[in-house]
């Protein structure tokens, strides 16, 4: 496991990842698509999330990732605002765990190809904002 994620896993409290400036967005990438490459068996319809953001009081701006696969998912919390991909290509909640085995299922219309999600990612770890290369819609 690269050593940004364990960084970052240091910094694990009960809403998810909290990051800082000296996260390279590359390296964190890298450790979560790794840590997904780890999981055992062939269910297609199981994925893990993370919650990133760059604060830890209540309220903060949240980009929540999801990979499964070759499926990526995001979801954006801020406040009382919740936000979708107006591209997301799920009908229905999908059932995402997190690194601890805890379930998250995904609203309808967080999926969308993987590369996106990640690049998304990369985006919010770099500005500290809504990732401009989603389009998004509230849920």
């Amino acid at each position: 496991m690269t050593n940004a994620l364990t960084e970052a896993q240091q910094r694990v409290n009960a809403f998810g990842v909290v990051l800082s400036a000296e996260h390279d967005p590359d390296e964190l990438i890298r450790g979560i698509t790794e840590w997904e490459s780890t999981i055992e068996g062939d269910d297609p319809e199981f994925g893990l999330v993370w919650f990133f953001m760059h604060s830890a009081e209540e309220g903060a701006r949240t980009l929540t990732v999801g990979l499964r696969r070759t499926t990526g998912a995001l979801a954006w919390f801020e406040d009382d605002a919740f936000l979708v991909p107006t591209d997301g290509t799920n009908d229905e909640h999908v059932d995402y765990f997190s690194t601890e085995g805890h379930h998250f299922p995904m609203d309808s219309r967080t999926e969308i190809p993987r590369e996106k999600a990640l690049a998304a990612l990369r985006e919010f770890v770099q500005h500290d904002a809504l990732p401009n290369g989603i389009e998004w819609v509230e849920q």
